[in-house]
C-alpha cells in the first residue's frame, strides 16, 4: 500500500475512534499572531516551520528530516514525542494558547498510530506482554518496531501535561498503563551488578539500564502518586530515583549514562540525564515535604550548570536533551527561585536562534546536513518555555 493509501486508511480508522485517545479532528486553524521579537513569536515561528516542512497532514504523522531522502518514511516515536510536547507547550502560551487545542488533538491522533496493544515483538522474544508505544508506526501504516522504555516515559509525561491542561481522563489512564510497562522493564535479578534499574529497550542484544529510562519513570511515578494518591507509585518513584543515585552518580554530582549487566558503566554525560534526576528530586520534595530532595535538586543544578554552562558545553549536546534539562531546571526555579536558571535558558535560546536558517525558520546546527524534526521541536519548546514566564 502506498503512502496515499495509508493516509486514507488512517483517516478512516481514526474517524472510528479505534486507534487513539480522541477521534480525528478537523484540520488545524491558522497560527495565532503574536507580538514581533517576543519569545512567544519565536515559538510560533518555529512551530510554523515544523508544520510546513515536517508534518504530513493525511496521516497525522511527521517526516523525520528535511529535505527528505528517497525512502524516508514516517518519523520514529522519539522525535514525534517531542513534537507532541512542543505543541502542548504552545497550548500553554499566556496569550493565544487555546488556539492550539486542535493541533494537540492532531498530535494525539498521530500518537495513537504507535500504540501496540498486543506487544507482538515482546511476545515473540519471551518478554512480558505489556502494551506500549513502539518505536515505529504500527500496521497498516508500518510495522511495529522495538519498544524503548525511555520513549514511553516521554510519551507518558506528555500525556500528563495534556491531562493537567484538559482533564482528559483517557490521558491519565494511558499514563498509568505506561507506568505498568516501565515497572515490567525493571531489572529483577539480584545477581546482576547494581541490580535494579529500568532497561533501555526490549531490542535484542541490548541489556543496558539507563538513567534516561529510570529517572523519567521516577518523575512519572511521582506525578501519578500526586494525582491518584496511590502509595505504590511513590514507592516505585523513590526506588527508581535511589537506584540511579546509587549506581550512576559520579563524584562531581553528575550522572553517567548507563550500566550493562556485566557492571560496566558508560560514563557519558548528557544534559537530559541531569535534568530528569533534578526534576525527580523536585517532585519528590513536593510530594513528601522532605527538604533533602530539594537540596539534592539544587546540587544537581549547580553541578550541571558548572559543567554544561561553561565554554561550549550546552552546544555539544543535542538540542532535545537541553530542552528537557531546562524544562526541569525551571521546575526547580518555581520552587526555589534562582536568577541563574532562567538566565541560562535565555543564553541557550539565543545560541539556538543564531543557528536558524532565516529563509525557512528551521534550526540547522550543521548547515550542510538536513534539518531534523527533533531539533525543530526542541527550538519550539525552548522558546515556549521562556514565553510562559516564571
Amino acid at each position: 500500500m502506498n503512502r496515499r493509501g495509508i493516509g486514507r486508511w488512517a483517516i478512516f480508522l481514526l474517524s472510528l475512534g479505534l486507534l487513539g485517545l480522541s477521534k480525528a479532528p478537523p484540520r488545524p486553524r491558522p497560527m495565532p499572531a503574536v507580538s514581533p521579537a517576543s519569545d512567544a513569536e519565536r515559538a510560533v515561528r518555529a512551530y510554523r516551520a515544523m508544520q510546513q516542512y515536517f508534518f504530513i497532514p493525511a496521516s497525522y504523522l511527521y517526516r523525520e528530516r528535511y529535505p527528505p531522502s528517497d525512502g524516508d518514511g514516517y518519523t520514529t516515536l522519539w522525535p514525534f514525542s517531542q513534537a507532541l510536547v512542543a505543541t502542548l507547550d504552545l497550548s500553554e502560551l499566556p496569550a493565544g494558547g487555546a488556539r492550539f487545542t486542535t493541533d494537540v488533538r492532531d498530535r494525539l491522533s498521530g500518537l495513537s498510530l504507535f500504540w501496540d496493544p498486543r506487544s507482538l515483538p515482546s511476545a515473540l522474544r519471551g518478554l512480558p506482554v505489556v502494551p506500549g508505544y513502539t518505536s515505529t508506526v504500527v500496521a497498516p501504516f508500518g510495522f511495529a518496531g522495538d519498544l524503548y522504555y525511555d520513549d514511553n516515559c516521554w510519551v507518558a509525561l506528555a500525556l500528563l501535561q495534556h491531562y493537567y491542561l484538559s482533564e482528559d481522563q483517557s490521558a491519565l489512564n494511558r499514563a498509568e498503563q505506561i507506568f505498568q510497562l516501565l515497572v515490567s522493564g525493571w531489572d529483577t535479578n539480584p545477581a546482576h551488578p547494581f541490580p535494579g534499574g529500568v532497561f533501555w529497550t526490549q531490542a535484542i542484544g541490548n541489556h543496558d539500564r539507563n538513567v534516561v529510562s529510570t529517572a523519567p519513570a521516577a518523575e512519572l511515578g511521582v506525578h501519578l502518586y500526586t494525582l491518584t494518591h496511590d502509595p505504590a507509585y511513590l514507592r516505585w518513584a523513590t526506588r527508581m530515583y535511589s537506584w540511579v543515585n546509587r549506581s550512576l552518580r559520579a563524584s562531581d554530582g553528575l550522572y553517567w549514562d548507563h550500566i550493562d549487566l556485566a557492571g560496566r558503566i558508560t560514563p557519558d554525560l548528557w544534559s537530559y540525564n541531569q535534568g530528569t534526576m533534578l526534576g525527580a528530586a523536585v517532585l519528590l520534595h513536593q510530594a513528601t515535604g522532605d527538604p533533602a530532595y530539594l537540596e539534592q535538586a539544587q546540587q544537581i543544578a549547580d553541578a550541571a550548570l558548572t559543567y554544561f554552562g561553561s565554554g561550549d558545553g550546552f552546544s555539544t549536546q543535542p538540542a532535545a536533551f537541553n530542552a528537557i534539562f531546562f524544562r526541569n531546571l525551571l521546575r526547580l526555579a518555581a520552587v526555589r527561585p534562582d536568577a541563574r536558571y532562567r538566565a541560562a535558558l535565555q543564553t541557550y535560546s539565543r545560541l539556538l536562534w543564531q543557528q536558524v536558517d532565516p529563509s525557512t525558520g528551521l534550526l540547522r546546527p550543521q548547515p550542510s546536513e538536513p534539518a531534523t524534526l527533533l531539533d525543530q521541536a526542541a527550538l519550539v519548546q525552548v522558546s515556549a518555555l521562556l514565553a510562559q514566564g516564571p
